[in-house]
């Protein structure tokens, strides 16, 4: 069973200015390839100076765009981790129950002992590794105390 985020709002805000940058970009090359040809201000130097606004404020909106797609991938690469640790948390807990089971011997427990520690050096691999553009995620101090203090 997969985790889903129904109300990421940074996500939502994303996708909504991602929309807002296309609408607005289609409307710029709309007006642009209305058939008018200004090559220098001698032609026509009104015309000019609007159609040298519309080329920067297409830049700034094309930027917009890798910028949010930037994010939008950052996010998907924040939620595959934490989805990670989830199925490892999943499965220590399946470890836990197993171990419960007195059926089980101590060396039985020692081995399920040994699965588990390898689950927790697992997600701090996650943390330790995660990263995006070359940053690592800011959370991963917090686990190197977490893990160094032993409270897992």
């Amino acid at each position: 069973m997969g985790m889903s985020i129904y109300n990421n709002l940074t996500a939502m805000s994303a996708l909504h200015e991602n929309n807002r940058n296309e609408k607005s970009l289609a409307k710029m090359l709309k007006r642009a390839a209305s058939g008018m040809k200004i090559n220098s201000a001698g032609d026509d130097a009104s015309g000019y100076a609007i159609s040298e606004k519309m080329r920067i404020k297409l830049r700034a909106l094309e930027q917009n765009d890798r910028n949010v797609k930037n994010g939008a991938s950052m996010l998907r690469t924040a939620s595959g981790a934490v989805q990670e640790q989830t199925n490892l948390l999943k499965t220590i807990k399946q470890k836990v129950i197993d171990a419960s089971n007195d059926t089980n011997t101590d060396q039985d427990r020692e081995v399920i002992q040994k699965e588990i520690d390898h689950c927790y050096s697992q997600m701090a691999d996650i943390v330790y590794d995660t990263e995006f553009n070359g940053k690592k995620y800011c959370w991963v101090t917090q686990w190197q105390r977490w893990l160094a203090a032993g409270k897992y």
